[in-house]
């Protein structure tokens, strides 16, 4: 099984900003290394705000913005709602 990262969209912003790395399209590249990364889209998912249930067992997991997007997830800024649940979530990239 491979490895993977999450890299909140604020983290990968200050690295970007210090010229730590480069994001090409969907490639992550860490500069000074050659190491590259393809990326997607992603979301951490940090709890269930609306009464603590969580019936798609959601909380604590990372998922690709598209399976997100087919489960029926609606994303707004720091939130998502799934049917009739709301999430506080962490856009980033994995």
């Amino acid at each position: 099984m491979r490895n993977r990262v999450f890299f909140p969209q604020g983290a990968l912003d200050m690295l970007v900003d210090a010229e730590r790395i480069e994001l090409r399209g969907a490639e992550l590249a860490l500069r000074g290394t050659g190491r590259r990364y393809k990326i997607v889209e992603a979301v951490r998912i940090l709890r269930e705000v609306t009464d603590g249930q969580d019936p798609h067992g959601l909380c604590g997991m990372v998922k690709s913005r598209a399976y997100l997007s087919e489960l029926g997830g609606e994303l707004l800024g720091d939130s998502m709602i799934v049917g009739d649940k709301a999430y506080e979530i962490r856009m980033g990239f994995v």
